[in-house]
């Protein structure tokens, strides 16, 4: 069975190795011959590991990802700022 983004991304967060993920984030599909569906293919692999929407590929699905996404890390970024006041 592959290892999954999921996976390699929690083991680089866990060793604290931000290179690995941002390597594994930023694949750079910009410096190649991509379509739209390039780019959606691949973020929707990423967004799946933190988002909850319908599985259907669209970009209404990337959108609804993204915005747990970032909900997510403004809750987080918040509680660290009343932690360490």
């Amino acid at each position: 069975m592959p290892i999954t983004i999921k996976a390699k991304l929690e083991a680089a967060a866990k060793e604290g190795d931000w290179g690995a993920i941002e390597n594994l984030i930023d694949t750079g599909i910009r410096h190649k011959e991509a379509k739209p569906e390039d780019y959606l293919r691949h973020w929707l692999e990423i967004g799946r590991c933190f988002g909850y929407a319908t599985k259907d590929g669209s970009w209404g699905e990337f959108e609804k990802e993204f915005t747990i996404i970032v909900t997510r890390m403004l809750k987080a970024e918040k509680k660290l700022e009343k932690e360490s006041s």
